[in-house]
């Protein structure tokens, strides 16, 4: 009896343990809200985005128009992101990320998180970035380190 309460005892230990890692796991996302209209499309996607990036960066409508969410979306689209190592990340992914606050000495990273599209990785690894709505680029967006990246966006609704 004694050792049927102790195999018991394990089962459930064991199962609690595989229960536990498999939710943390297979559930590595996160969900966030588009407050600002920078990755909008519309009328002026044109000149902002496609015509930005052939200028500026010699990328070809096919290349652009071969991105993972390629029709942009609104504010008050609910993002869903996946947590991944940033060599997994490659131009044309839209991210999500915090940015260094300057006005604090501290170097900490500001709670509000910035959704925008990978569009250059330099040549220390830092991501570049433009919302696709905006433009021009930000003076944050030049280099984004991959310890402020929150994740990539896998899905909109």
């Amino acid at each position: 009896m004694r050792m049927k309460l102790v195999i018991l005892v394990l089962l459930i230990i064991l199962f609690s343990f595989a229960l536990i890692c498999y939710y943390y796991f297979s559930f590595p996302r996160d969900f966030y809200t588009m407050v600002s209209n920078a990755m909008l499309h519309d009328n002026s996607t044109e000149a902002v985005h496609y015509q930005w990036l052939e200028n500026n960066l010699n990328y070809s409508r096919s290349y652009i128009d071969s991105w993972s969410l390629k029709n942009g979306f609104p504010p008050g689209s609910l993002v869903q992101i996946e947590k991944m190592d940033c060599s997994q990340i490659k131009i044309g992914d839209v991210i999500i990320y915090s940015i260094g606050n300057s006005d604090n000495p501290s170097g900490e990273i500001s709670n509000m998180p910035v959704i925008h599209r990978v569009i250059k990785i330099n040549s220390d690894g830092a991501f570049m970035t433009k919302g696709d709505h905006n433009n021009a680029l930000l003076s944050f967006e030049l280099s984004i380190k991959c310890s402020n990246v929150l994740g990539k966006v896998i899905n909109i609704s």
